[in-house]
């Protein structure tokens, strides 16, 4: 993955439970734009990364093939997205 999706991937991760990961574009906006959300969620769909299982309402929900850590820069408002997807290269 590039390191743009890679980044949405492990924000969505952060919220994963076992069984999905539900989120709100609320409680992510702090590591990933909307629009950069929406772009890389297609493509995670695509790669088979994630399954949407939203239903109607505001939470998102996914499932998530291969669950991965998520580093705590990624929350972190220090740091822009640009810097954190520079930084999972690292």
């Amino acid at each position: 993955m590039k390191n743009n999706t890679e980044l949405v991937f492990r924000a969505i991760c952060s919220f994963y439970d076992g069984e999905y990961a539900d989120f709100t574009f609320y409680s992510i906006k702090k590591a990933v734009k909307e629009d950069a959300l929406q772009d890389n969620i297609k493509i995670l769909k695509t790669v088979g990364a994630i399954e949407d299982c939203t239903k109607n309402g505001y939470a998102r929900r996914f499932k998530i093939k291969n669950p991965v850590e998520c580093p705590d820069f990624i929350f972190d408002e220090r740091f822009d997205f640009a810097m954190r997807a520079y930084l999972l290269e690292k």
